[in-house]
């Protein structure tokens, strides 16, 4: 048993670094402008099972300096799934500026505005664990402290987990970027179903009901409508 542990440890580690080189390598020649070839090294990595922020982050580079938009707002909105920063999403918008479909999102009421930034501040994984160790707190200090405290520190928890819940409701929506120049959008899942709005390469949807080989989707302006999956390519 200790020897399969002390394989399985030394195989991890040598894939670690074999990973390290290939992105150290990749680094390399996107610095030389080589973008092709460093973005299939980028791939590499993910192909070989290792996904990161900052890999995905990369690769949408190399898509952008390509004028691949699809994919780098594909990669580029995956990198933010992972973790949200302020230089993936001003790369993210500056690709947008290069397709079609400009999509005006529908205006939030300013508590929901500040609801989500809220929610924003930590991953659906990090408000688990806050919310978890702020209860085991409570139960910890239930003997020691006042009434008065304990319904305060109380009225947190119940706040954490009310954002973990939103949180989580968030990341189980579905969505996917197009891949497809020009997609009619139907009002029904058949051909026959009338043509409602046309949408373009590297728009984003939001995936919200399935019938075999069609999806309903909506877009962030509220329209929605029924497309082929092959169209499309899942976040």
């Amino acid at each position: 048993m200790k020897k399969l542990l002390l394989i399985n440890y030394l195989f991890i580690s040598l894939s670690s670094l074999a990973n390290d080189t290939i992105f150290s390598n990749a680094n390399k020649l996107y610095s030389e402008s080589n973008y092709i070839e460093a973005c299939n090294l980028y791939l590499q990595i993910i192909e070989q099972g290792s996904e990161s922020a900052e890999l995905y982050f990369n690769i949408g580079n190399c898509y952008y300096r390509t004028n691949d938009w699809a994919n780098a707002i594909w990669f580029f909105e995956k990198s933010l799934q992972l973790k949200k920063k302020k230089e993936t999403q001003k790369n993210l918008e500056l690709t947008r500026l290069n397709t079609i479909d400009k999509i005006e999102p529908l205006p939030n009421l300013f508590y929901k505005r500040w609801w989500i930034i809220l929610i924003d501040i930590f991953s659906t994984k990090n408000w688990q664990i806050i919310s978890i160790i702020y209860i085991w707190i409570i139960c910890i200090l239930f003997f020691i402290i006042s009434k008065t405290k304990i319904i305060y520190l109380f009225s947190i928890s119940i706040l954490f987990l009310f954002i973990t819940f939103s949180s989580n409701k968030i990341d189980s929506k579905k969505y996917g970027i197009l891949f497809s120049q020009n997609v009619t959008v139907k009002s029904a899942p058949t051909e026959n179903g009338n043509n409602l709005f046309s949408l373009h390469l590297g728009a984003k949807i939001e995936i919200i009901d399935e019938v075999g080989e069609w999806i309903k989707i909506r877009i962030a302006n509220g329209n929605s409508g029924w497309i082929t999956k092959n169209n499309y390519r899942l976040l």
